[in-house]
């Protein structure tokens, strides 16, 4: 019971298939077998797993969701770049020493809110800045430079205000059909300039990011046009900007005026 009503309140929901003997058990395995997606062992870096998966719809391959479980042989592409925000700093700086690691082309953007001491740090290479305001977005940004940022395995950071972190998140939300944070935003939007400026310069490419966190509770803030107006963000340009680039359009060419305002920009 305690599992259904938590699955309730997430808007799932809990079957239960009750067969009356070992045979009828038997015979609803086979047909589940059956298809949609028939029983295959899925591929994975050019190999194919030991066991055999049964998925009982949709399922996940390289090229996307389908109703087979074929799958591309080719491996997926090495990213041109990573996005990642920074709370304490401890993820990126895992992410950047991995990469350095496995010697991978891939290099790590971090993307910084409007309100912390990352990125001036970063630019500065002062790691006494300080940032007098705590962070609107929850979860990432920092008012001093936390010893767990380590600047050295970044290569790019970019600084958004928090109307273009909120518009991601907002946008972002309506096309999964599922709430996603403010920090899956930050990436989101940073992810996006990336995109816009390879695109810009001819080059073609992966990128990638995380979603980080769920923005269910987020409903009276983040999703609030009353508490969004009372902190004083218009989150409707950023929007604009984003829709208008992911229907195939330019991407903050120019820039709303919010952008430089919070003295935003990019250092790297």
């Amino acid at each position: 019971c305690g599992g259904r009503q938590r699955l309730g309140g997430e808007g799932q929901s809990l079957l239960l298939h009750v067969v009356p003997d070992a045979e009828a058990e038997i015979a609803t395995y086979r047909r589940w077998a059956a298809g949609p997606v028939p029983a295959h062992r899925p591929a994975v870096r050019g190999g194919r797993m030991s066991v055999t998966m049964v998925p009982f719809g949709w399922v996940w391959t390289s090229a996307g969701y389908a109703r087979t479980g074929e799958q591309d042989e080719a491996p997926l592409p090495v990213p041109d770049w990573m996005v990642m925000s920074a709370g304490t700093g401890g993820t990126s700086a895992t992410l950047g020493r991995y990469l350095r690691y496995k010697r991978f082309k891939t290099r790590l953007c971090v993307a910084d809110v409007e309100h912390s001491a990352f990125f001036e740090g970063y630019r500065s290479g002062d790691p006494g800045s300080l940032c007098d305001r705590p962070s609107l977005i929850e979860g990432v940004g920092r008012p001093r430079m936390e010893p767990s940022f380590v600047p050295g395995v970044i290569d790019r950071m970019v600084k958004i205000p928090d109307a273009a972190s909120l518009a991601a998140t907002q946008v972002l939300s309506r096309h999964l059909g599922r709430r996603v944070g403010g920090s899956t935003g930050t990436n989101f939007f940073v992810l996006l300039c990336m995109a816009a400026q390879m695109i810009r310069e001819g080059r073609s490419g992966s990128l990638v990011t995380l979603i980080c966190d769920s923005g269910e509770r987020y409903g009276g803030t983040y999703f609030n046009d009353a508490w969004l107006a009372g902190k004083g963000i218009d989150t409707k340009p950023f929007e604009a900007e984003i829709e208008r680039f992911l229907a195939g359009g330019d991407f903050m060419n120019p820039p709303p005026a919010g952008m430089a305002a919070c003295g935003c920009g990019e250092a790297g």
